[in-house]
């Protein structure tokens, strides 16, 4: 039993390595800006969630979780129509196997993520919990409005002291803009 606690304990740290741009303590993902997110992934997708599924792994260590996305437009870079999103971590029956700072996909919600491609061909999620943003619309204006903006816009990471704060959330259509501007510089 210990053994396969340690094995867990070390697989959740390399993803947690591997999919954090660098690390402040060893418990928290440092913030990057909307910038640093972009530039670092293959692509940014808006769609919904189609399909949630966890797995355990061939070898029965660990759970894996992929999400399938449908792809309705491509802020930056290339996607097909779908895309299949890989993400360590699920739950299976009654085994719930979290890693931290990874993000939780719920089947037909409407997200924004920041897709990075491994050489190995699987899709992964940029920085983690920061790259997924979730897409609901405004009760009031009716408008698609992006949440979470603060974690990305977040004056300490790409700002000034005594700049305005960050917004908590914003237009789809002003994201995607901004988005789209970043490929430009």
């Amino acid at each position: 039993m210990f053994l396969r606690f340690f094995r867990c304990a070390c697989f959740a740290g390399l993803f947690a390595l591997l999919f954090s741009f660098s690390r402040d303590t060893a418990a928290q993902t440092k913030q990057v800006s909307v910038d640093e997110l972009a530039r670092a992934s293959t692509s940014v997708v808006h769609g919904r969630t189609t399909s949630v599924r966890s797995f355990w792994t061939d070898d029965k260590h660990y759970i894996m979780t992929e999400v399938t996305i449908r792809v309705d437009n491509a802020l930056r870079g290339s996607a097909p129509s779908e895309t299949i999103l890989t993400i360590p971590g699920g739950r299976v029956g009654s085994t719930l196997y979290e890693i931290s700072d990874m993000p939780v996909f719920v089947e037909g919600e409407e997200v924004v993520v920041f897709v990075w491609e491994h050489p190995s061909g699987k899709k992964l999620v940029t920085g983690g919990i920061q790259g997924k943003l979730t897409v609901v619309e405004d009760q009031v204006s009716h408008r698609k409005v992006v949440l979470g903006m603060w974690e990305l816009f977040n004056p300490e990471v790409v700002g000034k002291a005594g700049d305005q704060p960050a917004p908590q959330e914003m237009t789809l259509d002003e994201f995607t803009r901004r988005i789209k501007e970043i490929g430009q510089r």
